[in-house]
């Protein structure tokens, strides 16, 4: 059982990344504050050069939930999204990565 659990939990890992989402929050700066900080309760990563957009990766069932607190603090949001699989990759690269 033990040796089952441990090849499993790789598998596991892998599939949230295959069903995953991003999410790209646009508007006046408070807006994206808004989705900055539901990336940070839901998200698996929050990329942001400018204070008027920013992108989140959630896995596929954590966007109902982001799309609730975003539009929880910012009801008036502008949200799109794109469902990630092995065409659109969503391998997004932290903004102070030196090869972005």
């Amino acid at each position: 059982m033990y040796t089952l659990s441990l090849l499993l939990l790789p598998l596991a890992a892998l599939t949230t990344l295959v069903a995953s989402e991003a999410c790209v929050v646009g508007g006046p700066a408070a807006r994206v504050a808004a989705g900055e900080r539901c990336c940070d309760f839901v998200g698996e990563g929050w990329f942001s050069k400018y204070p008027y957009q920013g992108i989140c990766v959630l896995n596929g069932t954590a966007l109902p939930i982001y799309e609730k607190c975003v539009g929880r603090f910012a009801p008036d949001y502008d949200l799109v999204c794109i469902e990630c699989d092995e065409t659109v990759s969503c391998g997004l690269k932290p903004i102070d990565d030196p090869a972005v």
